[in-house]
């Protein structure tokens, strides 16, 4: 009883540790790519960048210093004058426009969550190829071994007189074309690792590497998960730096400021007081602010365009998810739990099949295995781009 219970503990720990390894992979790559993406550390400092430019410009203009020196040629005296001063805008405008450069920068900072999403959604996509990959090879590569021996049994019989040359070559056919697919499906595979390379990813190829663990929800609950979408959440703030942009343009429309202190010398004489100017304000204040404010509806349009668009594709993935997972769930058991090679292999040796009866069995189930995997393979794209915003929320 105690040797049950340690090898049902054993086998227990083993699926526990797959499944913490499995998902390792995952959480891997997502912190591989926030750390090492060569889009998203250009992205960083250009909004950084951006930022900081724009915080410089919200500053005070530098000081005017002026100095004007005049003589007579007639009579020996001299007249001199300094003086400084500051322009600024008018009062508010400074304000207006540190809360724009606030909401373009907090703008900004949902931009480069989407396009971390974006690439995440690219690294995962990868990855469930490279576990389809990992599937089919596994596969082929039964296949291959299975009809090696196969191809050799009936070459010996064809030399013993027990087998057709027809059979031989069949045999060599469905072995060289198993042999090609194996190859592509491996070719496909470093292609994949290849790309997650670019993405700034590094993965063991010879890793284990299955299907993310997820559950495809109702169609109600993704529509919700739209109020958490960065794409989405990105262009509302543009919106509101936008509309900010408005009042920013307003405000400079009104009249600039210069106050300066200046000091005069003449005739032994010095001078001392200041000086005050207005710029008066041009009609292309008010043009400015009518664009702003059409860009500001033309934000608004924008976000509801891509909220549509957002949940239209999620209807259509939602529906490929179900109809992909009704193909699973129907095919599932038959090709996890029989095995086909073995079955026809017995009938083959028992002398059930001929051999043209048996790879023409095999080429049927090989095709109909290599189907259902790529029916799983889609159920699990479908499934992650519905569910790239869950993920994010368990990074």
């Amino acid at each position: 009883m105690k040797l049950i219970l340690i090898i049902l503990l054993s086998c227990f720990n083993v699926v526990v540790n797959a499944m913490f390894a499995q998902g390792d992979v995952y959480k891997h790559v997502a912190d591989q790519i926030i750390s090492g993406n060569p889009k998203l550390k250009e992205l960083k400092y250009e909004i950084e960048s951006q930022h900081l430019s724009k915080k410089a410009e919200n500053m005070l203009p530098p000081l005017d210093l002026d100095f004007e020196a005049v003589w007579s040629t007639e009579r020996n005296e001299k007249k001199w004058s300094f003086g400084v001063s500051q322009s600024f805008d008018f009062p508010g405008a400074y304000r207006a426009r540190k809360k724009e450069i606030k909401a373009n920068y907090q703008a900004n900072q949902k931009l480069f969550q989407a396009s971390y999403i974006n690439e995440l959604q690219q690294a995962y996509e990868l990855l469930i190829d490279v576990a389809y990959c990992n599937k089919a090879i596994d596969l082929s590569q039964t296949i291959v071994n299975d009809l090696k021996d196969i191809e050799e049994l009936l070459n010996n019989a064809f030399n013993r007189g027990e087998s057709t040359i027809l059979e031989v070559n069949k045999a060599k056919i469905e072995y060289a074309n198993n042999l090609v697919v194996l190859r592509d499906f491996k070719e496909r595979r470093e292609s994949c690792i290849n790309k997650l390379k670019n993405l700034g990813c590094s993965i063991l190829p010879d890793g284990t590497i299955d299907y993310p663990i997820a559950e495809l929800l109702d169609v109600d609950k993704y529509i919700s998960l739209l109020n958490e979408d960065p794409d989405i959440e990105y262009l509302i703030r543009v919106q509101k730096a936008k509309e900010l942009g408005i009042k920013v343009k307003l405000m400079e429309g009104l009249p600039e400021i210069n106050v300066g202190y200046v000091h005069e010398f003449e005739e032994g004489v010095s001078f001392n007081g200041f000086s005050i100017g207005l710029s008066l304000p041009s009609y292309s204040g008010f043009k400015l602010k009518e664009a702003a404010r059409a860009e500001a509806l033309a934000a608004d349009w924008s976000t509801r365009a891509a909220r549509i668009e957002k949940e239209s594709s999620i209807y259509t993935l939602h529906s490929q998810a179900v109809a992909m997972r009704e193909l699973y769930d129907l095919l599932a058991p038959v090709f996890y739990q029989t095995n086909h090679l073995r079955l026809l292999g017995k009938a083959f040796n028992g002398g059930q099949l001929s051999a043209i009866e048996y790879l023409r069995e095999v080429s049927y189930f090989n095709e109909s295995e290599k189907n259902f995997l790529e029916v799983e393979y889609r159920y699990q794209l479908a499934l992650m781009g519905l569910n790239i915003i869950l993920y994010l929320n368990q990074i």
